[in-house]
């Protein structure tokens, strides 16, 4: 009769762990949902700094190209 109540004692401290389990993988769900959206919010915002970044690159080259016209043309304006 010992035997059988350490066995229900056991199984009752099993189930309570499966039980605990699924909430923490419950949780644990959620939040990786949490995260993985977080993710994709930010990997948005990057491409779109990556975007801005590439265009004023695109800008800043052309005013130094433009600077650089406007130095060579007053240098040959000096020689001249």
């Amino acid at each position: 009769m010992e035997a059988l109540a350490v066995l229900e004692n056991k199984i009752s401290e099993l189930i309570g762990l499966v039980n605990k389990l699924k909430k923490e993988n419950a949780t644990l769900v959620a939040e990786k949902e949490t995260l993985c959206e977080q993710l994709s919010l930010l990997e948005g915002l990057t491409r779109k700094d990556r975007e801005v970044l590439s265009q004023e690159k695109e800008l800043t080259k052309l005013a130094v190209s433009g600077l650089i016209k406007n130095i060579e043309a007053l240098v040959e304006g000096v020689m001249e």
